[in-house]
């Protein structure tokens, strides 16, 4: 028994480095980079923007929504402060019907904007 163990060993080492690599490279390749080993290489700057009808919310009060701060920077993509968004509006905010928009750049570059989209 101790030899058929022995012999599954190195196969086994073999899979799970290959598991890592391949989460490792894929992680570049996928919209939502939340569950990967690999270094996170992007910084994203975003400013919000969060109107309550004809209340246009303050930090505070974003903050204490959202659970992070209507202006500052997120170690992930874009994606990963709209998806928050998204996904506190389609469940808790439904029935608030907020407007959502913001100003992002990605690693210093460019300006983009996003506005939160309805289904």
């Amino acid at each position: 028994m101790p030899q058929a163990i022995s012999a599954l060993r190195q196969p086994l080492v073999i899979l799970l480095f290959a598991i890592q690599i391949y989460w490792v490279i894929s992680h570049f390749f996928q919209k939502p980079q939340y569950f990967t080993w690999a270094p996170v290489q992007k910084l994203t700057f975003y400013r919000l923007r969060v109107e309550l009808g004809p209340v246009v919310l303050t930090g505070r009060e974003a903050c204490k929504r959202y659970r992070f701060r209507l202006c500052g920077f997120d170690h992930h993509t874009p994606e990963n402060v709209f998806d928050v968004i998204e996904q506190f509006e389609s469940t808790y905010g439904k029935n608030d019907h907020a407007v959502v928009s913001a100003m992002y750049r990605v690693n210093g570059g460019e300006a983009h904007a996003w506005k939160l989209q309805r289904q």
